[in-house]
């Protein structure tokens, strides 16, 4: 079980690794610091992202028509 304490330190110690990293440079840093497959899976998960509304958007729209 954890103490009040141990919460404390460990927030605190949060919040530290927070200013450093808006010090060095805010979320620039952090996207450095993925792996080039995980920059991959985002990307890839943006691109379907915007195709799906993308698509949305046309058939609301009414611009296309579903062939059925």
């Amino acid at each position: 079980m954890l103490d009040y304490d141990q919460l404390r330190r460990s927030s605190s110690a949060a919040e530290e690794r927070e200013e450093t990293l808006e010090a060095k440079g805010g979320m620039g840093k952090a996207w450095q610091a993925i792996t080039p497959a995980q920059r991959f899976i985002l990307a890839l998960m943006l691109f379907l992202n915007v195709l799906v509304l993308g698509s949305l958007c046309l058939l609301a729209l009414d611009v296309v028509a579903l062939p059925f």
